[in-house]
């Protein structure tokens, strides 16, 4: 992905307070056809798959996001509940 997808893609997530579905679909939209008509598909993709250090970062940093994301979500709702948090 380009550096410029990458930011429009946080600022996408960030910048809404949370997933933005329009904005990350433009972005995911924008991403699959510069791989796609770069013709690499398939080296692009072995050389994602060849290195588990960025896979796990990435994925790590997703459960991460979810995490923040769920945690405030959670919070919005005992507080909308009158629950005390936990």
């Amino acid at each position: 992905m380009r550096d410029v997808d990458a930011e429009r893609l946080h600022l996408s997530v960030v910048g809404a307070g949370g997933w933005s579905w329009l904005g990350l679909s433009a972005v995911l939209v924008d991403a699959l056809n510069a791989v796609h008509s770069s013709g690499n598909l398939t080296v692009r993709y072995e050389e994602i798959m060849s290195d588990s250090g960025y896979l796990d970062e990435v994925l790590a940093q997703g459960a991460r996001n979810a995490a923040d994301i769920a945690d405030t979500t959670l919070h919005n709702v005992y507080q909308a509940m009158g629950f005390l948090k936990r």
